[in-house]
Formats: structure tokens, C-alpha cells, sequence
């Protein structure tokens, strides 16, 4: 399965003290690593050696995360404020597992490649990323592309928001046609599925919040449905999906039902959606080799 990664957020520099604290509870909730999210600590005076405490002293193995705004985070201001950031860190031998840099910025800025490059020799993984928070973006074999061939880079992640789940389904096709490490997501109600199946379809991670609306995108389901209503641990090459097309007290209820009955099946909510987009959505899971249909499906 894929490794769950919890984004955590902070604020200030003066929230470590209860980050840590969250992150202690995402290890004991079964997270496998803490995406530390930056994005506002690499201005502030004090934000490298807060940070610096955070992949030193958390729960879980980290991802550090300082997001740009225009790919969905909160940092706005300068390139040299990131560098200093990440020097700061292979200074002080404070070495996280991964970094995660928007690929736009990485390749436009030769400071903070040198700076990934720095980490990387020291045994960080560098995931380069693109995301797009309005729809699936038009050059996206092009974004693969130039992604997985980035020297000095080691995971691939992309991320847009679906308008259906043939989204997703492309996101499965995506994973299948992998050069490496690679992390594809589906933002909003209709990319559930990538998330779930993210293991099963060979993705390095899938993200999760801790509570329901702390989450680093939209549609991020929370930590403890995916491990206790979806069951990701348990999803195999013979699991069947149910799609509810409802919201997720129903799916919840389903998901219930399935486990009763010892089936080795998840049922995911998909939206309410008029019959006729109900009959299309089905067709194409049937007719998709990334999924199993239950009967009932």
C-alpha cells in the first residue's frame, strides 16, 4: 500500500510546540510520515530553526513543505527566504526524508536547486510537484515529462482537480505508466478514489488529514477514514469497489455492511448525481482495468 502522509500545518513559528503534539497523535493514528507545511515559518525570523525542531523531534519520518501560493499554499515571499530555509536545515544536519518543491519554481531558480541538491547528498528525497487547484491541466503529458527526467530530483507528484472520476481513472493510468517514484492525486469529491487506490495502483504516497477540514487540498479524506471506513491496509488486487453515488454517511454505512458480510469490497461516495451521469460513471469504472466492480456496482 501507499505510505499516508498527514499534512500538518503552522501559523507561526510559536506553534511547534503543539505541531509536535498533533503529530504524536497522527503516529499513533497510524500515519507513516508528517508533511510538515511551512509555508508561513520561512519568512518569519525565527521559522528555520522551528522547523529545524520539527523534523529533529517528530513523531513520524518528515516531508517539509514550503508551498508557493499560486499552487495552492501560503508562501509569499522570496526565493532567497526558502533557500535560507533549506540551507539552514543541511547546516544544522536536520535532515528530513523528503522536500517537496514546486517543479515551476525548482527550475527557475538555481539557488534553490543548489539547495535540494544539498539536502539530497545528505540522504533527503526531493519531490518535485505541479498541482492545479482549477481542472486537469492542458499540457499534462508534457508536466510528466519534464518532471521525471529533472536531474537531481527523486519522486514525481502532480495533482489536479477532477471534474469526474474518469479523473481518477487517469490518475490510475498515470501510476501505471510510472518511470519512478511518482505521487498522482485528484483534488475534490470526484478524486476520492485516487486516494484510496493509491497504493494499488502503485503511487509512493496518498495524504490524509488528521480532523476534517485540516487538510492540505480539497477532497483530502481524514486519517481515520481511510484506515477505519476505506480500510486502505486491506485493498488488494481482488478488491471490488462499491460506488455510492451519495454523500459519506452513506458510504460509511456501506462500508459497515461490506465488512459484515466478510467482503473484500469499499464502497466510496462519488456525489449525487443525476441518474443518466450515474449510468456513464458506472460504464466507465466497468470497462476501466484499474477497478472491480462490485455486482451490485
Amino acid at each position: 500500500m501507499a505510505g499516508i502522509a498527514v499534512p500538518i500545518s503552522l501559523a507561526s513559528a510559536g506553534d511547534v510546540d503543539s505541531a509536535l503534539a498533533l503529530g504524536v497523535r497522527a503516529a499513533g493514528d497510524g500515519a507513516d510520515l508528517i508533511e510538515w507545511r511551512v509555508d508561513r515559518l520561512a519568512s518569519e525570523d525565527a521559522g528555520p530553526a522551528a522547523v529545524e525542531r520539527l523534523v529533529r523531534e517528530g513523531a513520524l519520518p518528515a516531508i517539509v513543505t514550503c508551498r508557493a501560493a499560486d499552487e495552492g499554499g501560503a508562501f509569499t515571499g522570496t526565493e532567497g527566504e526558502r533557500v535560507g530555509l533549506l540551507d539552514h536545515l543541511l547546516v544544522a544536519g536536520a535532515i528530513p526524508a523528503y522536500v517537496d518543491v514546486e517543479y515551476g519554481r525548482w527550475i527557475a531558480s538555481s539557488d534553490l536547486a543548489d539547495a535540494t541538491s544539498g539536502l539530497r547528498v545528505k540522504g533527503t528525497k526531493i519531490i518535485l510537484s505541479a498541482h492545479d487547484f482549477s481542472g486537469r491541466p492542458e499540457k499534462l503529458d508534457d508536466i510528466f515529462l519534464r518532471i521525471d527526467e529533472a536531474p537531481g530530483s527523486d519522486v514525481t507528484k502532480v495533482a489536479w482537480r477532477a471534474e469526474s472520476v474518469l479523473d481518477s481513472l487517469e490518475c490510475a493510468a498515470r501510476l501505471q505508466q510510472r518511470r519512478r517514484d511518482t505521487i498522482v492525486l485528484c483534488m475534490g469529491e470526484p478524486g476520492l478514489l485516487t486516494r484510496v487506490f493509491a497504493g494499488l495502483w502503485g503511487g509512493l504516497l496518498t495524504f490524509a488529514a488528521l480532523e476534517a477540514g485540516q487538510g492540505s487540498a480539497p477532497g483530502q479524506p481524514t486519517l481515520k477514514e481511510l484506515r477505519e471506513t476505506y480500510r486502505i491496509a486491506e485493498i488488494d488486487g481482488d478488491t471490488e469497489l462499491h460506488p455510492i453515488f451519495g454523500d459519506a454517511s452513506e458510504a460509511r454505512a456501506a462500508n459497515a455492511a461490506l465488512r459484515r458480510e466478510g467482503r473484500n469490497a469499499v464502497a466510496l461516495p462519488l456525489g449525487k448525481l443525476p441518474m443518466h451521469q450515474q449510468s456513464a460513471i458506472r460504464e466507465a469504472l466497468a470497462n476501466s482495468p484499474f477497478v472491480r466492480l462490485t455486482a451490485t456496482g
